[in-house]
Parts: C-alpha cells; structure tokens; sequence
C-alpha cells in the first residue's frame, strides 16, 4: 500500500463520515441540508452522490492491498465502475432517491412515506 492509497483511504473515510453524520441528522447542523435553496439537489448529493463518491475513494483504497490479485483487482474496479456509473446516473436524470436511502427523519420531514 503506498501513499495515494492511503490518501484515498484517508479522504473516502472523511467523506463517509461527514454524510454519515449528515445522514443521521442528529443535530441541526447536520440536518441543514435538507432546507434553504435547491434541496432536491443537496438531497441528492448528500444520499445518493457523496455516499457513492466516498465508496468509490475506499474502494480506490482496497486496491492498494489486492495489487498481487488481478482477480481482486478487476473485481474492484468493476464493482467502482458501477459506482459511478449509478452516480453519474443521478446526478444528470431525475431520478427520485430511493426510500432505503432517505433518513426516516428526511421523509417524515418532507411528506415522503412510501
């Protein structure tokens, strides 16, 4: 593992834990993305693309110890393509974010029960 995989440790580790805190919305702070301008795209972003985004940099991460596997390296890289290939998805169509993915205290909040 060199340095790039540890950076991308690192950054796929703070990204996950800044929305994860932002998911949870304990507090208000975290939970001021779901009001204020254009909440269907922080909406997005905060369920749906940085979540992906930060699975994208830990998977980026895990090719650092599988180096030796070019099974296991093929097998993340593609399980990183469908990533983005989901986050390039709903960050152009409008797709609605799945129910799974929203918060209970996001859909209660918004009128959302499916």
């Amino acid at each position: 593992m060199n340095l790039a995989h540890v950076v991308l440790l690192v950054l796929g580790l703070a990204l996950a834990g800044w929305n994860t805190w932002q998911h949870l919305g304990r507090t208000a702070a975290a939970r001021a993305w779901a009001v204020g301008n254009q909440p269907w795209f922080k909406a997005r972003s905060v369920l749906v693309i940085r979540p992906l985004l930060a699975l994208v940099l830990l998977i980026g991460a895990g090719t650092g110890p599988s180096a030796g596997s070019d099974g296991a390296t093929i097998a993340l890289g593609l399980l990183a393509l469908a990533c983005l290939v989901v986050l390039l998805v709903f960050a152009v169509f409008p797709i609605p974010i799945p129910t799974f993915a929203q918060p209970r205290w996001y859909r209660r909040s918004h009128g959302r029960h499916r």
